[in-house]
């Protein structure tokens, strides 16, 4: 199971779940950014991907 559980300005955390026959055995939280490296410093989400993402933002997720 992948959720995305955050989208900010410029960046989204997404938790990835595995289980088998019920039971949970693999959890992973990813956090992304988006950024430039001249010079490095952060910068929005791409409004056509932010666009495509947002449906899948679980309720609570914070959007900004």
């Amino acid at each position: 199971q992948l959720s995305l559980t955050q989208l900010r300005s410029s960046a989204f955390s997404v938790v990835v779940r595995a289980q088998a026959e019920g039971e949970l055995k693999f959890r992973a939280d990813t956090h992304h950014a988006f950024a430039s490296l001249q010079p490095i410093k952060a910068v929005p989400v791409p409004d056509d991907l932010r666009g495509r993402m947002l449906p899948y933002l679980e309720t609570g997720g914070a959007a900004a």
